[in-house]
């Protein structure tokens, strides 16, 4: 399996002495980064994805998309173009939590796929909003 590296563009600290991390669960997927991030409504998150033996990262915008003629909570991964890929959550819950039951398949690679969950929470009244995310990698086609 080809090992994916992915970091949040924001987030980024040395925790000191323990360092403790979640590397899967015994489902066959295996945990890559995961984090909590505060987002600005109206603007995109972007997480930067590393492959080995390739020089650029692959740049993943999340954006929350609002208004559009999608079904609540749908969730759409464009083509890869210029190094990014495009992943538009539409029509999340204006007041409360909102999300992905299941994995997303972003982009597969040499037989791997990278795939992400994510919970966001919102409040009507507020100009940001709450993401967790966990990205991960499995065999492509392995899922639900």
């Amino acid at each position: 399996m080809m090992a994916i590296v992915v970091k949040s563009v924001f987030l980024s600290k040395d925790i000191g002495m323990f360092s403790v991390s979640c590397t899967g669960s015994t489902n066959g997927r295996k945990l890559i980064a995961n984090g909590v991030v505060i987002g600005d409504e109206g603007h995109s998150l972007l997480f930067e994805v590393s492959v080995p033996d390739i020089d650029a990262p692959l740049t993943v915008e999340f954006r929350l998309v609002d208004g559009s003629d999608k079904s609540p909570a749908t969730t759409e991964v464009g083509e890869i173009e210029d190094n990014k890929v495009v992943v538009n959550f539409h029509n999340c819950t204006r007041n409360g939590p909102s999300g992905m039951g299941v994995p997303l398949s972003v982009v597969a690679f040499q037989g791997t796929d990278l795939q992400l969950v994510f919970h966001i929470e919102r409040n009507s009244g507020a100009p940001t909003y709450l993401m967790v995310y966990s990205f991960y990698e499995c065999p492509v086609g392995w899922g639900y």
